[in-house]
């Protein structure tokens, strides 16, 4: 396959895409089918901003992350869209996958090696690109089916209309030895831009067939590792005596452990996440303004001295050491940080020099 083919093959995804996005309930943006899924904002989001992330990854090797935890990170708190920001955002970025993509000679395409977080090694960029096809298949598969979920009236005319290729991904677990994974992925060059129109046809209307085996041990292996990683991380953020929490740079919280809601004396989590952290957390909002422009230049703020402000109004004195979290374009999109309480021992320090 063809750089040029192949950009055909994925410009045939992008106005069914555009057909979903539309389908999307606007009273519906926040919706998510279990507690741990994007939302249907987020999901609208991610699939347009990963456009640009694979652009960049498998023409340049830049991720904008080191390891595949940071980039799940990094996805887990991708800020939601409405319909129109996502199909703005969709063409747009399609725009700069094509782009980067079209810059790549065929030896380039076929030949050359890229850095890549997914597989935790060098492959070949043409492996990469074929991950990005199958990302953009299965998140539109997803956001279908949590229509149907909603009740929408879609059916796979809405899935595929208009693709000049039908995507076949058949996942054949085939072991050998009980080590060997295989991924199995079948693309159908179909005459017609309408694949339904084949239906009880004879295959002379099908033009031409493409297979592709590769061997994804290793992927779903890191993958097994990636799940027991973030299993070990939730379990440290929840029983963390530190107030751990992720935030917007606009002041909103994303999540916050049962530490960080016991020490500003707030009831539950989900009333945090209602908390403006420079109205409500902060004794002198200024502060924050500091602090925001102080780890945009450094990236990072070490054991920093604030003093913030608990529900019922008493003071408390924290160390602050936070990071910012930064998309593909290198824009902030978060902070993490942990919070230290020692308004105890500052006291103790004060009562002792006076």
């Amino acid at each position: 396959m063809t750089v040029q083919q192949y950009l055909q093959s994925f410009g045939g995804l992008i106005k069914p895409t555009e057909t979903l996005f539309r389908l999307v309930p606007h009273n519906h943006l926040d919706w998510k089918p279990t507690e741990r899924s994007f939302t249907l904002g987020q999901q609208m989001a991610h699939l347009t901003l990963a456009l640009e992330v694979y652009g960049r990854g498998i023409t340049t090797g830049e991720w904008g992350v080191s390891s595949m935890r940071e980039l799940f990170l990094m996805n887990r708190y991708t800020p939601p869209m409405n319909t129109e920001q996502a199909i703005r955002a969709l063409y747009e970025k399609y725009g700069i996958f094509r782009q980067l993509l079209g810059s790549l000679t065929e030896d380039d395409f076929a030949l050359g090696e890229v850095d890549t977080p997914q597989f935790g090694a060098r492959v070949r960029r043409w492996r990469v690109a074929m991950l990005a096809y199958e990302h953009h298949v299965t998140h539109k598969a997803g956001l279908f089916m949590c229509l149907k979920m909603l009740g929408i009236d879609v059916n796979t005319g809405h899935l595929y209309r208009g693709e000049v290729v039908l995507p076949i991904f058949v996942e054949t677990f085939l072991r050998y030895s009980g080590n060997i994974d295989s991924s199995y992925i079948l693309f159908v060059f179909l005459s017609s831009f309408n694949p339904r129109a084949h239906v009880g046809r004879d295959l002379s209307q099908i033009t031409c067939m493409l297979a592709i085996t590769r061997d994804v041990t290793e992927r779903r292996r890191a993958l097994q590792a990636l799940h027991e990683s973030e299993e070990r991380y939730r379990k440290l953020f929840e029983e963390s005596k530190d107030a751990v929490y992720i935030s917007t740079p606009e002041g909103r919280l994303l999540d916050i452990n049962p530490a960080g809601v016991e020490m500003f004396g707030y009831g539950s989590k989900d009333e945090m996440l209602q908390v403006d952290i420079a109205r409500d957390l902060y004794v002198e909002p200024t502060t924050r303004e500091s602090f925001l422009r102080m780890i945009e230049e450094r990236g990072s703020v070490r054991d920093l001295e604030l003093r913030l402000r608990r529900r019922d109004g008493q003071e408390i004195i924290v160390l602050e050491t936070a990071t910012c979290v930064r998309d593909a374009s290198g824009n902030v999109v978060a902070y993490r940080g942990i919070l230290s309480d020692v308004t105890t021992q500052r006291h103790a320090q004060a009562a002792i020099a006076a």
